[in-house]
């Protein structure tokens, strides 16, 4: 019982210090890299105006991405696929 103890002891010895350090090491450099907005900025955010309605005809980055890898891998998986496939001339049961 002793040596688990013992165990756990050095084990929070080893790693809490360097955790502890890589935190306030990472706060304090993320804090110095970004400051807050200037006063100004962040009274002015009220004066932006309404974003533009969704239209749903147009094509989005996300729905032409979408497609272009839908025939990239239907082109890819295309011959491994042939045989899984059922033919128009097949009858069902």
């Amino acid at each position: 019982m002793v040596s688990l103890a013992m165990a756990v002891v050095y084990l929070l010895a080893f790693v809490v210090p360097p955790v502890l350090v890589g935190v306030v090491g990472t706060k304090a450099a993320l804090s110095a890299r970004y400051e807050a907005p200037p006063a100004v900025a962040r009274d002015k955010a009220g004066d932006l105006p309404a974003p533009p309605r969704h239209d749903l005809d147009k094509p989005t980055a996300v729905r032409l991405l979408g497609l272009a890898l839908a025939g990239l891998i239907g082109r890819l998986l295309g011959p491994a696929t042939k045989r899984f496939r059922r033919s128009p001339k097949a009858k069902s049961a």
